[in-house]
C-alpha cells in the first residue's frame, strides 16, 4: 500500500477529520494548475497536478483543463468546475458536494465513491465514467489505516440536477441517486444495477439497454421516458409513474410493473372510443357548443381504431398509441406531450400546431405529415406553431414532410428520413443530426446552431 493512499475495496466506519485535507491557497492552487497545463502541452516540462487530499473548497476553476489530474480524496465543496475538462481524471472519493459541473466533460473518470450530493451536472458528460462505491483509505504516522468517509462508502449523486446530461455507459450500480433530475438525460446503457433511484425524474431521459436490475426506482417518474431493451428484474416500481414511457408491450404485461403506474385501458372511458370520437368532432366542428372535448390523458390507445379521426386539439398528454395507425388523422393543436407514440403510422396526418414535446416518436411514420403553422388569422398574423422540443424521432419517417418553422430544439433526428422534408425557418438548435437524411430538403432559414452528429446529404 501507498503512504499515501490506497484504494479499498470495502470499508464502513471511520472519521472525517479536517487534519487530513491540506487548504491550498490560491497561489499553490495557481500553481499546480500551470504545471497541469504545461505536463498536458509537453510531459517532460510540466507536471500531473496532484490535488489528492487538498482542500479546494470554494474555488473558480471554470473551463480548466484538469484531465487526467489526481484529485482523489480531495474537497471541492461548492467549487465552481463549469465547463472544466475532466476526462480521465481520478476522483475517487472526491467531495463534490453542491459543485457546479454545468457542462463539464468527466468522460472515463473515476468517480467510484465520489459523493455528488446537490451538485450540478446540467449539460455534463459522464460517458462511460465509473461511480460505483468504493472508499479511499489513508495511514497516518502510526501506519494504522483509517476510511475518508464523506457519506456512506458509495457514490452519491442524490439530489443531483442532471438535466441533460450524457451518462451513456456510465457505471452506477448501488449508487446513491435518491431525488435526483435526470430530465432530457441520456443514460444509454447506464449500469444502474441495485442503484437506489427513489424519487428520480426521468422525464424525457433515453434509458435504452440500461441495466436496472435489483434497483429501486419506487415514485419516480418517466414521463416519455425511453426505456426500451432495458434489464427489469427485480426492480421495485412501487408508484413509479410509467405513463408515457416507451416500454416493450410484451415485458410491461410481466415482470415487476403490477405496482407501477401505467396507462389506462380504454374502459375507463365508460363509453366506447367511437362514441366519444364523435362527441369530439361535434365539439370541434360547433366550435365548443355541442359534443364534449376528447380527453384520453394516460390511457392506451395503442388498439383503439383512429385512422383518420379528427382529434384537433385533443389532450393526449402521457397516452399510449404505440404502434397505432393514425395516417390522414386531424390532429392540429393536439396535446401529444410525453406521450408514446413509437412506431405510430401518422402518414398524411394534419399535425399543425400540435404540441409534441418530448413526444417518443422512435420509428414512426410520418411520410407527407404537415407539421407547419396553424394559421388562425392570416391578417393580424396569428398562428401557432409545431413543438417538437427534446421529441424522440430516431429513424422516424419524415420524408416530403412539411415542418416549416417547426420548434424540433433538442429533437433527436439520428437516423431519421427527412428527404425533401420542408424545413424552412424550422428552429434545430441543438438536434441530434447523426446519420440523418436530409438529401434535397429544403433548409432555407433554418436554424442549425450546436447541432450534433453528421446528416447524410
Amino acid at each position: 500500500m501507498n503512504n499515501k493512499s490506497d484504494m479499498a475495496a470495502a470499508g464502513t466506519g471511520g472519521h472525517d477529520s479536517d487534519s487530513r485535507w491540506r487548504k491550498l491557497s490560491a497561489d499553490e492552487l495557481a500553481e499546480a494548475l500551470q504545471g497541469h497545463d504545461d505536463y498536458l502541452t509537453d510531459p517532460s516540462k510540466g507536471r500531473r497536478a496532484d490535488l489528492s487530499f487538498c482542500d479546494i473548497s470554494g474555488f473558480e476553476l471554470v473551463s480548466r483543463d484538469l484531465s487526467e489530474a489526481d484529485l482523489s480524496g480531495a474537497r471541492l465543496r461548492n467549487a465552481n468546475l463549469r465547463g472544466a475538462n475532466l476526462k480521465g481524471a481520478n476522483l475517487f472519493a472526491c467531495d463534490l458536494t453542491e459543485v457546479d459541473l454545468t457542462r463539464a466533460d468527466l468522460t472515463g473518470a473515476d468517480l467510484r465513491g465520489a459523493c455528488f450530493r446537490s451538485a450540478v451536472l446540467n449539460d455534463a458528460i459522464l460517458i462511460e465514467a465509473d461511480a460505483r462505491g468504493g472508499v479511499l483509505a489513508t495511514s497516518g504516522k502510526s501506519a494504522d489505516f483509517s476510511i475518508v468517509k464523506f457519506g456512506e462508502g458509495i457514490a452519491e449523486l442524490d439530489s443531483v440536477r442532471a438535466q441533460r446530461a450524457n451518462l451513456s455507459g456510465a457505471k452506477l450500480s448501488s449508487s446513491l441517486v435518491v431525488e435526483a433530475d435526470f430530465t432530457d438525460a441520456i443514460l444509454k446503457n447506464v449500469q444502474f444495477q441495485r442503484a437506489d433511484l427513489r424519487k428520480c425524474n426521468l422525464t424525457g431521459a433515453d434509458l435504452s439497454g440500461a441495466q436496472l436490475n435489483d434497483a429501486d426506482l419506487s415514485e419516480a417518474v418517466l414521463h416519455g421516458t425511453v426505456a426500451l431493451d432495458v434489464d427489469w428484474s427485480g426492480v421495485k416500481l412501487k408508484d413509479t409513474d410509467l405513463t408515457g414511457a416507451a416500454i416493450e408491450a410484451d415485458v410491461m404485461k410481466k415482470g415487476p410493473f403490477f405496482r407501477a403506474r401505467k396507462a389506462e385501458p380504454l374502459s375507463k372511458l365508460g363509453k366506447p372510443v367511437a362514441d366519444v370520437l364523435l362527441a369530439h368532432r361535434d365539439w370541434v366542428e360547433s366550435m365548443g357548443n355541442r359534443g364534449e372535448k376528447a380527453d384520453f390523458t394516460k390511457l392506451d390507445l395503442s388498439e383503439a381504431d383512429l385512422a383518420g379521426a379528427n382529434l384537433a386539439t385533443a389532450s393526449l398528454t402521457n397516452a399510449v398509441l404505440a404502434g397505432n395507425d393514425l395516417s390522414g388523422a386531424l390532429m392540429s393543436m393536439a396535446d401529444l406531450v410525453t406521450a408514446n407514440c413509437a412506431g405510430v403510422n401518422f402518414k398524411g396526418a394534419d399535425l399543425r400546431g400540435a404540441k409534441l414535446d418530448r413526444t417518443v416518436l422512435i420509428g414512426a411514420d410520418l411520410q407527407g405529415a404537415s407539421l407547419s403553422p396553424l394559421i388562425i388569422d392570416p391578417v393580424a398574423k396569428v398562428a401557432f406553431a409545431t413543438s417538437l422540443t427534446k421529441a424522440k424521432l430516431a429513424g422516424a419517417n419524415l420524408a416530403g414532410a412539411d415542418l416549416r418553422e417547426a420548434n424540433l430544439e433538442g429533437a433527436d433526428l439520428s437516423g431519421a428520413d427527412l428527404s425533401n422534408a420542408k424545413l424552412g425557418k424550422a428552429n434545430m438548435r441543438s438536434a441530434n443530426l447523426e446519420g440523418t437524411v436530409i438529401r434535397n430538403a429544403q433548409l432555407t432559414g433554418a436554424d442549425l446552431a450546436g447541432i450534433t452528429g453528421t446528416p447524410v446529404r
